[in-house]
């Protein structure tokens, strides 16, 4: 097996602006590590679209707002990103992307949102959740192509 490599930390308040901060680390990572453009871009789509539903709809009342950690690692050809946060409990990996129709309808027709999952799907190699002592862990892996 192969050993998981460290590559940083993130911690971000869980307001829509911090966001930014989180994908600059993000692209910083990737320029360290010579990640290919469409890995740096899958990842980055992937954390945005993660991070910005965690932020909209995870802090409701009676939800703690504590920071959402972030934790980058290698391990073998992929690229890891763990994103823990004290949210409300949700697990993306039992929804259901919206149907493709919606994408391909007239413009007019066209149904806006609800497609994030089924982006990140496309570019991650693996989504995987968990709720662990009272927080939500959603781990984002990435095949790191040259």
């Amino acid at each position: 097996m192969t050993n998981s490599r460290q590559l940083g930390h993130y911690t971000l308040e869980p307001v829509l602006v911090e966001i930014a901060g989180a994908i600059e680390w993000l692209e910083s990572l990737a320029q360290q590590h010579g990640w290919s453009q469409r890995t740096q871009y899958g990842l980055t789509l992937s954390a945005d679209e993660a991070l910005t539903n965690i932020v909209s709809y995870g802090f409701g009342e009676g939800v703690p707002v504590e920071p959402i950690l972030l934790t980058c690692s290698s391990m073998g050809e992929e690229v890891i990103l763990r994103i823990e946060d004290a949210g409300a409990a949700f697990d993306p990996t039992r929804q259901t992307p919206a149907e493709l129709d919606a994408l391909l309808a007239s413009l007019e027709d066209a149904v806006a949102g609800g497609h994030g999952l089924r982006l990140m799907l496309h570019f991650l190699s693996g989504l995987d959740y968990q709720r662990a002592q009272g927080r939500n862990v959603l781990t984002l892996r990435i095949l790191a192509q040259s």
